[in-house]
């Protein structure tokens, strides 16, 4: 029973195994290493949107549940995922992008994943079934266990199931674009749009190029006023940003870390960078993510300890799952005596 298509299923998988890692689409594969003795657990199949109320701007889906079959049942509502989940071509499902926290370029603007889960159920270490959270926007059903859960790379248990929040999906969206001459003059303008009353749906810059890229949804007949308020270049077309969800401008083999930042440490981070001249980098939701593709991560380790930032290995090849600052593995701990006292998940993460 390697893919459980029931929740009652996956709850048989892990009272039977003694260590195992739940895997779903396999587009993040360094998250997620099967060590000896770890057994795969494969939720592909444990698929398929439960409960869409496209009234109440919520779905309930199975955690293995492909991204494209939700973007493709909401598009047809005229609703969407605002915070760009990321790899939804290349199969990611929605539990993984969960347990990843993988959002995308539309987070500046509506907020990331903890934003958009409002439910969850989750079978622990000890093959207990908790839910938490509910099925309506506005809930308090107790401990916030869904939140919990953005992030948690399979450490705390198995997600079968997840409830989000949804919004309407702009009927229309533009692009802007500028090329400056140094890193500073772009995040600032960066910063700055973010700020404005135009408020922008995602705003990405390329260190490479020194350019800056705007994007903005709303009514077509709107979007060219908007356009000549907020001046530029006009940008890319909606390919190029679901080229970003992608990262086709990645090298495969080398490693892809996301880097946690603010806007005033990208700049310092860049100029370290400069030193590894084969590194591609990006910079998402206006200086608050980056993205560096490199074949030096013990290069890379240094500097984001040199720096005081954390970054996390999704891609490619490293011994190494977290770079630069750890975290305070206490918390982890504490977390695993309560939904893992059996460290069934303990290789997870």
């Amino acid at each position: 029973m390697n893919n459980p298509t029931t929740e009652s299923e996956v709850i048989e998988v892990v009272r039977a195994h003694a260590r195992l890692l739940p895997v779903g689409g396999g587009t993040k594969p360094q998250l997620g290493p099967i060590h000896e003795n770890t057994h795969r657990l494969d939720l592909r199949r444990l698929t398929g949107i439960t409960e869409y109320q496209s009234s109440e701007y919520t779905f309930t889906a199975r955690a293995g549940t492909p991204l494209q079959e939700i973007h493709e049942t909401l598009g047809g509502k005229g609703q969407y995922l605002p915070f760009d989940p990321l790899w939804p071509e290349a199969g990611a499902t929605l539990g993984g992008t969960v347990a990843a926290n993988a959002a995308g370029p539309g987070r500046l603007r509506f907020g990331g994943l903890r934003d958009f889960i409002i439910g969850v159920r989750l079978v622990d270490g000890r093959g207990q079934v908790i839910r938490g959270g509910g099925k309506v926007v506005k809930n308090a059903a107790g401990f916030d266990l869904p939140k919990l859960m953005v992030g948690s790379l399979g450490r705390w248990g198995v997600m079968t199931e997840i409830c989000c929040k949804v919004f309407p999906k702009p009927i229309a969206w533009s692009s802007r674009e500028w090329v400056f001459s140094d890193h500073e003059s772009a995040l600032a303008k960066a910063l700055e749009l973010s700020r404005s009353r135009f408020e922008p749906d995602a705003i990405e810059y390329l260190p490479a190029e020194c350019r800056l890229v705007l994007r903005m949804g709303g009514p077509a007949e709107s979007l060219p006023a908007l356009n000549n308020a907020v001046g530029g270049e006009n940008g890319p077309d909606d390919t190029w940003w679901r080229q970003r969800k992608e990262f086709i401008w990645a090298n495969d083999s080398k490693a892809l870390i996301r880097i946690a930042t603010s806007p005033r440490q990208v700049v310092p981070l860049l100029n370290a960078l400069a030193a590894d001249s084969d590194a591609r980098t990006q910079v998402s939701a206006a200086g608050n993510t980056v993205w560096v593709n490199t074949g030096e991560v013990s290069q890379l380790d240094e500097i984001l300890g040199s720096l005081q930032l954390t970054g996390l290995v999704h891609r490619g090849p490293s011994t190494a799952l977290w770079l630069g600052l750890k975290s305070d593995q206490k918390i982890d701990a504490a977390l695993q005596a309560v939904f893992d006292p059996e460290h069934r998940f303990s290789d997870a993460g």
